[in-house]
């Protein structure tokens, strides 16, 4: 079995860099029959979720907007409100069960979206759009391991109140140009960029086999990360200089734990960044 991939840093390996256990549980026992009706309907799952999935959105103003649970909403209001945030308007959309109200920071260039949903519950998101048409957020959601669209990641800190949010999108965005915001602008901007999101994922197959096993694996509350086999390749050569200093950092940890069999170096690529992260693989005889 396969106990976890943990991602280390490209630059060097040390004990120090690692941060999420990020692929868990793949038991190497299950027979082939079982995997095979299993991968059978993690795709028909997949292909249901794109299915459902509309081309477009469009928003509908509506200010008399009863939320369903007011008290949850209102902690994230006063928040925004003592950052400096106006109220930009709140919304239902077309064809998605969903409320939204839209608070913005002109002077940093920089929105805020609360989410009401009925099955979802509720959450924030702070988005900030660039010159060149990339954009980051950040939300206090949970990472079920869907892939990001390039030039446009997701920053998760699950359960994060609203000015601990906050403090870490200044803190994190990126230093480049803001395209300019208005209340006007932000439905136009909020309707394209689900359109173009949409768009990149459909173009690529839609929503995959392994992203489904990620959002199914991590209801249990645990960062997961399924990855496509062609995502992660071995390393031959783990004989060098930081490989060495990563394997004697971590020879007591191992010793520690005799349910662990043997491990080994991987280079992992997520999402469709560029990027190439080196990971340390953990393998178990034992379920």
């Amino acid at each position: 079995m396969l106990l976890g991939i943990v991602r280390a840093s490209t630059q060097r390996y040390n004990e120090h860099t690692f941060f999420s256990l990020i692929l868990v549980c793949w038991a190497a026992d299950v027979h082939k029959s079982d995997e095979s009706n299993k991968y059978k309907h993690l795709r028909q799952a997949a292909e249901r979720a794109t299915q459902k999935q509309p081309d477009e959105i469009h928003l509908i103003r509506a200010p008399n907007h009863q939320w369903t649970n007011p008290a949850a909403i209102e902690p994230y209001t006063t928040a925004l409100h003592a950052h400096g945030f106006a109220d930009a308007g709140i919304f239902t959309v077309d064809v998605l069960p969903v409320a939204l109200q839209f608070l913005l920071k002109e002077s940093e260039r920089m929105y805020a979206v609360i989410y009401e949903h009925p099955k979802a519950g509720i959450w924030i998101n702070f988005v900030v759009l660039f010159q060149d048409g990339s954009s980051i957020t950040f939300t206090n959601t949970q990472d079920r391991g869907m892939e990001k669209r390039p030039g446009h990641p997701t920053v998760h800190v699950a359960g994060a109140a609203a000015g601990q949010l906050y403090s870490i999108a200044v803190a994190q965005c990126p230093r480049q140009p803001r395209k300019v915001l208005t209340p006007e602008s932000l439905v136009a901007e909020f309707e394209k960029a689900w359109a173009d999101g949409i768009q990149w994922r459909k173009s690529r197959g839609g929503i995959s086999a392994a992203e489904v096993a990620s959002v199914s694996l991590s209801r249990g509350g645990q960062p997961v990360r399924v990855l496509r086999p062609e995502r992660i390749h071995y390393i031959a050569e783990q004989r060098g200089k930081p490989e060495a200093e990563l394997k004697n950092a971590l020879r007591k940890i191992f010793e520690s734990y005799s349910g662990v069999t043997k491990a080994y170096l991987v280079s992992v690529k997520y999402d469709e960044s560029p990027q190439i992260s080196v990971a340390l693989c953990l393998m178990s005889a034992s379920r």
